[in-house]
């Protein structure tokens, strides 16, 4: 389901269902995230758990080991503009989705 998990949980899905959603979103290499990016992601990730700091792509706003984060890319997903607040990545990918 798109939908949340109807449990009441801190995340959007429990564990059964969140296993079930990334199942059916299909391995990562299936969406278009390669190597080079796993590697460029787990390069930010190490930078950000010694507590640096970088500017999200998308609003600007400070994105640290707090937050939960995806590297963003272009559109066309040819080049990395680096870490995101995942609301922001997500809300983005929501709107595109829809116009």
């Amino acid at each position: 389901s798109q939908f949340p998990c109807p449990e009441l949980t801190q995340s959007r899905w429990c564990p059964t269902h969140a296993r079930e959603h990334e199942a059916k979103r299909g391995r990562p290499s299936q969406r278009g995230y390669d190597h080079a990016h796993t590697k460029r992601r787990a390069h930010y990730q190490a930078r950000l758990d010694r507590g640096e700091t970088f500017p999200c792509a998308k609003c600007g706003r400070p994105v640290t080991k707090h937050h939960d984060w995806h590297l963003g890319h272009t559109d066309d997903r040819r080049h990395h503009t680096g870490p995101e607040h995942a609301h922001c990545n997500l809300s983005e990918a929501g709107h595109k989705a829809h116009r």
